[in-house]
């Protein structure tokens, strides 16, 4: 498919820091109006805002990254946007400066994150009154406060501001990691393209064989290797449109 001419959204490194301290700064600020909740026995509410501090650090995280691509490449720009609003990505990203320097948590944290990524926690229910039809004696309504329990408000905030520790130091004080040419190439690829690619054993042939010839660079086998069944041309990417649902 031809190259995307136009990104959804003007991305540019200015644009994309003064995002990242604004949502860093945003999860703050929710931590600290959780601990007041928090201390004041507004549990649901308290819970609630960790939550959402969990989910701004995710997109401090997303941007920090995105600060080292090239954005100035329509496909690569789509790419950010479109991870920017992908969930499941965004809270990953969240835990991921954390396990980068303590992975031995891993296996205590990640249930947390497969739980909101499956949207298995009650985040609406910290806001909303439910009419339950089910009571233990008929009809009742059910109050946040009442589904969200002092617990799920500590466990939670303790969670978020761990979280938020790790992220903040490596957002603003980390090196930005620059990213290579075929690095971007591979990151604006479709899930399903990447997928199909890395399924072929055709094409852990040929990584096996740059390996051998010392280019271990995963990246740039895919970006080479795409490029060759592409016929040569100077483009890799194949299908750079918006992800399909």
């Amino acid at each position: 498919m031809p190259k995307t001419n136009k990104p959804s959204i003007a991305l540019t490194s200015k644009l994309l820091r003064r995002y990242r301290d604004a949502s860093i700064d945003n999860a703050r600020e929710l931590l600290y109006e959780a601990e007041l909740l928090l201390k004041h026995n507004h549990f649901a509410r308290a819970y609630y805002s960790s939550v959402a501090a969990i989910e701004e650090v995710g997109t401090s995280v997303q941007v920090f990254d995105a600060l080292g691509r090239n954005v100035r490449d329509p496909d690569v720009a789509n790419r950010v946007v479109l991870n920017l609003g992908d969930y499941a990505r965004k809270v990953t990203a969240a835990v991921f400066p954390w396990l980068l320097v303590v992975p031995a948590r891993r296996d205590e944290v990640m249930p947390y994150i497969s739980k909101m990524i499956k949207r298995q926690i009650p985040k609406l229910d910290a806001i909303h009154t439910e009419l339950d039809g089910k009571g233990p004696q008929g009809p009742q309504i059910n109050t946040p406060n009442y589904r969200v329990t002092l617990t799920d408000a500590e466990i939670w905030l303790r969670l978020a501001k761990d979280i938020y520790t790790h992220a903040e130091t490596y957002v603003l004080f980390a090196p930005t990691k620059i990213r290579t040419k075929a690095e971007d190439e591979v990151f604006a690829m479709k899930s399903a393209a990447l997928a199909a690619v890395t399924s072929s054993p055709e094409f852990w042939e040929y990584y096996i064989s740059c390996m051998k010839t010392g280019n271990a660079t995963f990246e740039a086998a895919v970006a080479d290797y795409v490029r060759a069944q592409t016929g040569g041309g100077s483009e890799v990417r194949n299908g750079y449109d918006d992800e399909e649902a």
